[in-house]
């Protein structure tokens, strides 16, 4: 039987096509994850912290209100809840401010490239 023959230059373009294809599967890939930012990620990060000390900060308002004041200290037991529920709302106020602090660093340490100095910390 006679085989079709198959010209040189489409012998060649076929070699050349898992080529093709694995550089068009990187450039895809390197294009979609060169356009997911850090700093969209660090700003969205920062903002959920500043509504959760909004919170807290609303939160602890509310709570010293004079009518809840009032039945709180006719409680022991209400007493000690109260003090353990300020001081965690405090600490987590701390540790937002701290992670806050720490995202701002990260963002002065960056150097010309856009590489982060301070993600090794």
């Amino acid at each position: 039987m006679n085989k079709p023959k198959i010209k040189t230059s489409t012998r060649k373009l076929i070699k050349q096509i898992p080529g093709v294809i694995i550089i068009i599967g990187l450039t895809v890939q390197l294009f979609l994850t060169g356009c997911a930012s850090v700093s969209h990620k660090e700003n969205s990060i920062q903002a959920i912290l500043e509504k959760e000390n909004q919170v807290i900060e609303k939160l602890k308002a509310e709570r010293s209100s004079e009518n809840l004041r009032t039945l709180i200290e006719q409680n022991d037991e209400l007493r000690k809840a109260e003090a353990h529920l300020l001081m965690a709302l405090d600490e987590i106020q701390k540790s937002n401010e701290v992670a806050t602090k720490k995202i701002m660093k990260a963002n002065t340490k960056e150097d010309s490239n856009g590489k982060n100095e301070g993600a090794h910390d």
